[in-house]
């Protein structure tokens, strides 16, 4: 018999491993925040998922984009023009910044992928307007 679930069936199982875990985080963050071991493994390591959000951050949004209806992908552009912590298209580049001005630049980034993370699983749940 084969095994019908889906793979990240494996990251909502209690008996997970937690490495397994780890591995599969990444790619179902969703799915991660949402398992039982979520509290627990980042209340053990929460600079791992820290690590997690900051070298993946982007790839999940853009994932998540994709999961919402063409309504929803509307109401979420609108939101992040109007109520996102600010445009960051409004910056230079990374590279053409001066070295001094990068870790500014990282940290406002930051800023608004978190905003935007957050504020995207809202519209995942459908808790959003």
């Amino acid at each position: 018999m084969t095994n019908v679930n889906p793979p990240f069936a494996q990251i909502s199982d209690p008996e997970c491993p937690t490495e397994t875990w780890w591995g599969l985080a990444y790619l179902w963050p969703k799915e991660a925040m949402q398992s039982p071991l979520f509290p627990l493994l980042t209340l053990e390591n929460p600079g791992r998922w820290i690590q997690l959000e900051n070298n993946w951050l982007t790839r999940w949004i853009e994932e998540g984009k994709k999961q919402l209806s063409a309504a929803q992908r509307l109401a979420f552009e609108a939101d992040l023009r109007t109520n996102g912590p600010y445009d960051p298209s409004h910056d230079r580049s990374y590279a053409t910044t001066h070295p001094a001005e990068r870790s500014l630049w990282l940290d406002r980034h930051h800023v608004f992928w978190r905003w935007q993370w957050q504020r995207l699983r809202e519209y995942l749940r459908e808790k959003a307007p």
